[in-house]
């Protein structure tokens, strides 16, 4: 009980100490050793965890060498943590998603091989990293909603209703003659299955 409250404390701490030198303007020497080891064991702590994740990332994206996401992402996948690998898997897409080409974790079967970030090609999304920053500072859990949320790829982000869509669309036509000065005719109908839009004609 003892070394668990120890535990909760001690990250606590570090966590709180990270974000107010961050937040004051000084930089840290990173220690990817350190960090690493810190973050294996703040798995139970989504603040602490987020933090030294985005101190990590940081790292990578500055000197343009994922390895440290990748052995971040090896220590969740060691505890047999899913919910940390979602998250990182996630979060490290959207940090990467600058333009038409994804990220992409490579996490083989073969336990002899190692895990890797495929980002060849991609752009940092700039948006992203200052979202992850806010987030830490605001002392945001990693495993929270808000966390989840920000990073939430568009894959995973719940589609509209036929209805909704009907919604959208009718909203959009609207706009469009109200900008443009036009009028348009015949009536536009969203269907279900791939939501086919067809056109009546007037």
């Amino acid at each position: 009980m003892w070394r668990v409250l120890f535990n909760s404390v001690f990250y606590t701490g570090l966590h709180v100490a990270i974000t107010c030198l961050n937040l004051m303007g000084y930089t840290m020497t990173f220690n990817a050793k350190d960090n690493l080891v810190n973050f294996g064991r703040s798995l139970g702590n989504g603040a602490t965890m987020g933090a030294l994740f985005s101190e990590g990332v940081l790292h990578a994206i500055e000197t343009k060498n994922t390895n440290h996401i990748a052995a971040m992402f090896s220590k969740a996948k060691a505890k047999e943590d899913a919910q940390a690998m979602r998250v990182i898997k996630t979060t490290v897409i959207a940090l990467y998603s600058g333009n038409d080409v994804d990220a992409k974790i490579i996490d083989p079967t073969d336990i002899s091989k190692p895990i890797t970030i495929k980002t060849k090609g991609t752009e940092i999304n700039q948006d992203m990293v200052k979202a992850m920053k806010i987030l830490v500072a605001d002392d945001k859990s990693m495993r929270g909603k808000i966390w989840g949320d920000t990073f939430k790829s568009d894959a995973d982000k719940p589609k509209k209703t036929v209805e909704q869509c009907q919604q959208a669309v009718e909203k959009f036509l609207q706009k469009l003659m109200a900008d443009n000065d036009v009028n348009i005719s015949g009536s536009v109908t969203v269907t279900a299955q791939t939501l086919q839009i067809t056109q009546e004609a007037a």
